[in-house]
């Protein structure tokens, strides 16, 4: 209830039955699907409000009209409340028209409606056909201001809507490339780029080579051709549209069922087994999907069935066959207008590059490694573009409240839809989780020392991540990168910090399991390199990290710029790199490099030079 006592002079609350004029449409006595002299007015259905998609057409007898100014509502199904601008035409018997007077701008009574949608579609009444409740609509107190407010609060609105859709479109954006970068990772997996080095363009590596499809199974083969007896209960038959085209999975739940006798009677080449793969060949053809379980089921003749020699990891099999090396072919292969289909023929056929199978298993992983990383990226997109949404519902909310601060919902607009899609920033997150999780026997680690370690690591392992490390007064460091992790870390709990003054530790929290999972699968390569970092500098104090780091810098950078670095060249430098170095002694600063040297813990000039921070 709002009190009108403190409301801003000229404001007042109106019920929007006392200013609204409704009229809800008809269908026409007479329509065609064509336009034609006498038929020459559009028909407004859904279809024509929602999608500006006109497929009738009436003569206006006993109809109800609409102008392009008008504002119409959907008064019956599923998307009951949902507001818009009108298409000019006779408006159908779903349909409410909604007309204002001039005391109201019409973009704010739009707004005000659209505020209102959720609450009013949730609660509609019906049984079958959902309706929207008239007795809730027209009872809406509407806060009415003065014209020119009206406006302004319009402009505030219409403001933040375009900074949040300029925010997912750019999630959107997002969403296109990571389906272009998992197929350059499918296709660079069966050039042999990811397991192989050098390998020139057009060319197998050595060991590899081309084979035909039917050479590395030991059936290719379809469904039943004959329609089968349907049951009640039994065994499910799958068909195309059982199959999830988002994930290449079978949905289980909605399928078609035959007699265990008819399953029985069929082939065992007609009956999946774990270990087969399958793949759509009509239609929505060229999508794969991996049989990893056992159960028992058919499908129809517009799916096929690889069932892989032993020789063949059914995994590197499932993947190939969605890489542009063969789906290219199955494009070109693939017969028929109204729904093209790929010949048992052709798929048997076509060539693929062969690797023997424990290189197989290596690709797998390659592909997993960055495949994962993408998952978890469109995940985030995802929840990203669920919370838009709720945020565009909540500007309108605080607007007709007015408690709409601009500064505050650009902030959450910046928090909802400015996330980093780089491939390599999940994977970044992951080590530096790992880091934190290796002293979770000895406690925490100290923010100082936790960047130290994690700059020796990227660095020494030769992690080609996108860094930011300029020079500070406690050595390299990557400020952007990590106060963004530690705020994101704290938030989704996979750390803990504490603080006194200026010392921050950190430890491993309750979530910290979900972030570094996934560390052997990424970093299965560098590891032996990472951990001998994380053993050298465990239980060394912050001091000895700083200097540490801050020596493996100088000498980096000298050797990228090819330069001879002596000891009196990196006194001077660590002195130079930042106030504050002095507490190292000269002594101290040899020793340090000296024991590096026996350690083992030596540069190859991996990276960029590391530079003083630009002011």
């Amino acid at each position: 209830m709002i009190n009108e006592k403190e409301l801003p002079e000229g404001w007042r609350v109106t019920k929007l039955a006392d200013f609204v004029n409704s009229k809800k449409g008809k269908k026409p006595k007479f329509v065609s699907t064509e336009r034609t002299d006498e038929f020459n007015i559009p028909y407004v259905n859904i279809k024509a409000f929602e999608k500006n998609i006109i497929d009738e057409y009436t003569n206006g007898e006993g109809c109800v009209f609409c102008d392009e100014e008008d504002f119409l509502m959907v008064w019956d199904g599923s998307r009951s409340g949902y507001v818009g601008r009108a298409v000019k035409g006779a408006i159908g018997s779903t349909l409410v028209r909604l007309t204002f007077p001039k005391e109201v701008f019409e973009k704010y009574a739009y707004y005000f409606l659209q505020s209102k949608y959720i609450d009013i579609n949730t609660k509609a009444k019906g049984v079958g056909i959902p309706h929207v409740d008239p007795n809730i609509v027209w009872n809406y107190e509407f806060l009415l201001p003065p014209v020119p407010e009206q406006h302004q609060i319009v402009e505030k609105i219409e403001e933040l809507f375009s900074e949040l859709d300029k925010g997912i479109e750019n999630l959107k954006t997002a969403q296109q490339q990571l389906k272009v970068y998992r197929q350059a990772v499918l296709k660079w997996a069966f050039e042999g780029k990811l397991t192989n080095n050098n390998v020139k363009d057009g060319e197998l590596p050595n060991g590899w080579e081309w084979k035909k499809l039917k050479e590395i199974t030991k059936d290719i083969s379809d469904g039943d051709h004959q329609p089968p007896p349907k049951t009640n209960v039994g065994i499910p038959f799958i068909t195309i549209s059982n199959v999830n085209k988002s994930n290449n999975v079978i949905d289980f739940d909605d399928t078609f069922k035959v007699s265990r006798e008819y399953y029985h009677r069929l082939k065992d080449n007609r009956k999946p087994s774990k270990g087969d793969v399958l793949y759509t060949v009509t239609g929505s053809f060229g999508i794969p999907i991996l049989v990893d379980f056992d159960k028992a089921f058919c499908f129809q003749r517009h799916i096929g069935l690889l069932r892989p020699m032993s020789s063949i990891n059914q995994k590197w099999l499932y993947y190939l066959l969605q890489s542009p090396q063969v789906y290219n072919q199955a494009k070109a292969t693939a017969t028929g207008t109204a729904q093209k289909t790929v010949a048992l023929n052709s798929l048997r056929n076509f060539e693929i590059p062969y690797a023997h199978k424990d290189e197989q298993l290596l690709i797998v992983q390659e592909i997993e490694s960055r495949l994962s990383v993408c998952d978890k990226i469109e995940q985030t997109i995802i929840e990203s573009l669920q919370q838009a949404e709720a945020l565009r519902q909540s500007i309108l909310k605080k607007a007709f409240e007015g408690k709409l601060v601009k500064a505050d919902i650009q902030k959450e607009i910046a928090n909802t839809v400015l996330i980093n899609t780089n491939i390599n920033d999940w994977r970044r997150k992951v080590l530096t989780g790992k880091i934190i999780f290796s002293f979770n026997k000895s406690g925490y680690v100290g923010r100082t020392k936790l960047q130290k370690i994690l700059y020796l690591c990227e660095n020494y392992a030769q992690v080609d991540f996108e860094t930011e490390y300029i020079k500070e007064a406690a050595g390299p460091l990557d400020s952007k990168f990590l106060y963004s992790f530690l705020s994101e870390a704290k938030q989704k709990n996979w750390i803990e910090e504490t603080h006194e003054g200026d010392w921050y530790k950190y430890e491993p929290g309750a979530a910290i399991g979900e972030l570094t999972k996934d560390y052997s699968k990424y970093f299965r390569d560098k590891a032996d390199k990472i951990q001998f970092i994380l053993k050298n500098l465990h239980n060394r104090d912050t001091n000895d990290c700083e200097l540490i780091a801050t020596i493996y810098a100088i000498w980096n950078n000298y050797i990228i710029e090819t330069k001879e670095l002596n000891a009196d060249d990196l006194v001077v430098e660590v002195y130079g790199w930042a106030t504050g170095k002095d507490k190292f002694e000269r002594a101290t600063i040899l020793s340090t490099w000296a024991s590096m040297k026996k350690d083992g813990l030596v540069p190859v000039g991996f990276g960029k030079v590391i530079e003083n921070k630009i002011v």
